[in-house]
């Protein structure tokens, strides 16, 4: 009985001994990576992951989202092979810690067995000798002996099982972690292999043939009493592959590589709300005298310009271009406080009928003379804008009008728009077959109009021009109460000054219109039609992006113009992906 005893525990010990042995093993010499190199994988992994559920709450059919969401897992799959890797060292050295400690517990284990066992091997020889045997006093002790020491074996057979328990339970569940991290990056690379860049479509061909189409919301601004309304004005850029089509064909096949209707929805919501916030401000001017002249003038409503343009058709070699009718109108309010809408209603009302039976300059500039006069009493703080003096006539014609707009620099909210100084002419020619020179010419020397009245007419009415310049340059546009916040959380974020530059202020060209002379010294438009010459100044109109606090209009196209740049923060590609939607 004693010696089976020892069998059985000599083969537990045994099998204890082989089921911790490989963990005891070192197979091979690693380097383990550190826990900052680990956490910075995971979480590096865990970003990626999160923007592609992102991607994929806004719909995989959407060829930006597709396309964003390949070059997000493209990048993630380095990621998720280091971090494989870093959880399978990790995973390593808990292993190596935990048959270690086991190493260890069991070696104490097994010295105090043996020293049990000994005594265990002494007592059971005793009780074999005929002596234990005939003695039952001596045979009881002995017994007794030796169930004390397999009581105290079993004793610590118990806490080294309890210790090596202890040692699992702490270790194991970070072996466990790390087998777990180990699963969802090889889960994470296979889905990573699902966000396939889009395949880009063999033939030429499109099922919607529009690429473009930028929608602007019908505008209407007040401007100190001189009301600019347009219709909704829609641009459409189409495709029309065939046969001869160059164009067509090219843009059908750069339209299928791209999203564009994402990018179109995007442009499209950003400057819908740019006209929205346009809309909803004022414009104001300091430096108004309260006692002026124009102060008080009579409410009245005066049409100034009422432009109507029928839609346009464009076909160049398969690219098309559309765009709905255009209806302009410029309105003159005049009223308290309404300083361009009342210089601008006097303008017009300048000359009303009863009409004199013959024209007299001398009189409209008398009176132009005194409405520019009262408009320097109403504005004295307010400078003139400075133009440069108009060109010289060229020999044979003579000068009829030559009208200059000072340069505007007008700062709506961030979005400055600049022009350089614009002079247009009119000149009379005479000669053989100048039918129209000649009728105005003759026409002036009947009403005794010299060059001088004429002349005077110009500047006077320059001076006009160059006075409403001036207003406009020197006034600020206010945004109404509550404006900024209407708008989406998207567009709120996109009017940050520091969204995309973080820091200073930064400038992004919007529109650069240029009308320019090829050679410096020839007009760039330069008219003839029987003899009434129309000339202009090199003429260049510009829309600028400023950023900076406050500046919200500047803010928005400054930073919807640098989503999609070279090498840009996903974060961004984010945002337009959503304005997209």
């Amino acid at each position: 009985m004693v010696w089976s005893l020892l069998r059985a525990r000599r083969r537990e010990r045994t099998q204890r001994r082989q089921r911790y042995q490989p963990a005891c093993e070192v197979l091979e010499d690693r380097t383990v990576p550190d826990a900052a190199t680990f956490t910075a994988d995971f979480n590096t992994a865990r970003s990626n992951q999160a923007m592609l559920d992102s991607f994929l709450a806004h719909g995989s059919n959407d060829q930006l989202t597709t396309t964003m969401a390949a070059q997000v897992a493209q990048g993630d799959v380095a990621v998720e092979q280091h971090l494989s890797q870093d959880a399978a060292e990790l995973q390593y050295q808990v292993s190596v810690s935990l048959a270690t400690q086991l190493g260890t517990l069991f070696q104490q284990e097994m010295q105090l067995l043996s020293q049990e066992n000994q005594q265990i091997q002494a007592i059971a020889q005793v009780l074999a000798t005929p002596l234990a045997r005939g003695t039952p006093a001596l045979s009881q002790f002995l017994g007794a002996s030796l169930r004390q020491v397999q009581a105290q074996e079993a004793a610590f057979i118990n806490y080294f099982s309890a210790a090596q328990n202890n040692v699992v339970s702490g270790l194991m569940p970070a072996y466990n972690f790390f087998e777990n991290i180990k699963a969802l990056a090889a889960s994470n690379l296979a889905r990573d292999k699902t966000f396939a860049p889009p395949a880009t479509p063999a033939g030429a061909t499109l099922a919607d043939p529009t690429l473009l189409t930028l929608n602007l919301n019908p505008l209407d601004i007040n401007l100190l009493g001189l009301e600019i309304k347009t219709s909704a004005i829609q641009i459409t850029v189409s495709a029309q592959p065939g046969q001869g089509e160059l164009l067509g064909n090219l843009l059908t096949d750069v339209a299928n590589l791209l999203n564009l209707q994402g990018v179109n929805n995007a442009l499209n919501n950003v400057l819908g709300s740019v006209v929205t916030l346009l809309n909803s401000a004022s414009l104001s001017v300091s430096g108004v005298n309260s006692s002026g002249p124009f102060t008080n003038g009579q409410v009245a409503t005066t049409p100034v310009l009422d432009l109507f343009i029928a839609p346009v058709h464009l076909n160049l070699l398969g690219a098309l271009v559309d765009t709905s009718p255009i209806h302009l109108t410029i309105t003159a309010h005049s009223g308290p406080g309404l300083v361009l809408g009342n210089v601008i209603t006097d303008l017009a009302n300048l000359f009303n009928p009863p009409l004199p039976k013959k024209l007299d300059l001398n009189f409209i500039n008398g009176r132009l003379q005194e409405l520019l006069n009262e408009l320097n009493a109403q504005i004295p703080g307010i400078g003139s804008a400075a133009p440069t003096a108009p060109a010289a006539t060229t020999t044979g014609t003579e000068r009829v009008l030559s009208l200059v707009v000072p340069p505007i620099n007008l700062n709506l909210l961030g979005l400055n728009l600049k022009t350089t100084q614009i002079q247009a002419n009119i000149d009379a020619q005479t000669g053989n077959g100048d039918l129209l020179g000649n009728v105005i010419t003759d026409l002036l020397n009947t009403l005794g109009a010299t060059p001088q009245n004429l002349s005077t007419l110009s500047n006077n009415l320059n001076a006009l021009l160059a006075k409403v310049v001036g207003v406009l340059n020197a006034s600020n546009l206010t945004l109404a109460s509550g404006a900024l916040g209407s708008l989406s959380q998207v567009l709120q974020t996109l009017a940050l000054p520091n969204l995309v530059n973080p820091t200073g202020t930064a400038t992004a060209p919007i529109l650069n219109l240029a009308i320019a002379s090829t050679d410096g010294t020839t007009p760039p438009v330069d008219v003839n039609l029987l003899g009434v010459v129309v000339t202009t100044s090199n003429i260049q109109v510009q829309l600028i992006a400023q950023t900076g606090d406050g500046q919200v209009l500047g803010n928005l196209l400054y930073n919807v113009a640098n989503l999609l740049n070279p090498g840009g923060s996903l974060n961004l590609l984010t945002i337009l992906n959503v304005l997209g939607l």
